[in-house]
């Protein structure tokens, strides 16, 4: 009885063309992946922004529901037009601190208030935010008056 030959010119592994073929389909994927993640740094500036102005708004409504409550602690926001939007002012109603760098606070244009007038007191403002960290990026944050001058 004959034994059979094994083989020995057979190897096991990848061929050349193979190895090319998946490493062309990884740069195509990479190629159409890549823009997606590229634009993640625009929408997190403008994500930052608004998160910036969601704390401002959510700060001044607490105030304001605190003023209506009768809480001696609460900050009476009686600014002027002029000042109604600095960092400054904006940050005595805030529990934390606004962020140092990167960050405008401004009146919205046409929308100015003076928060120190008499029967102020409930009237709302916008302060337009902006981040200029990586881009320039806008949100607006709402305030509201919290015991004008009368």
């Amino acid at each position: 009885m004959k034994m059979p030959q094994q083989n020995l010119s057979k190897n096991n592994g990848f061929t050349l063309i193979e190895l090319v073929v998946v490493i062309v389909i990884l740069g195509i994927l990479a190629a159409t992946a890549l823009p997606r993640f590229v634009n993640l740094q625009d929408k997190a500036g403008a994500a930052a922004a608004a998160g910036v102005a969601g704390g401002i708004t959510s700060a001044f409504s607490v105030n304001y529901a605190a003023k209506m409550a009768g809480a001696t602690q609460a900050v009476n926001y009686n600014h002027a037009a002029a000042d109604i939007c600095t960092r400054a002012n904006l940050s005595t109603v805030m529990q934390s601190a606004l962020p140092d760098t990167g960050y405008t606070y401004a009146v919205k244009t046409g929308e100015g208030r003076d928060c120190s007038l008499a029967a102020s007191s409930g009237l709302t403002f916008t302060c337009t935010v902006t981040n200029s960290n990586a881009t320039t990026d806008v949100a607006d944050a709402v305030g509201i008056c919290v015991g004008g001058a009368g």
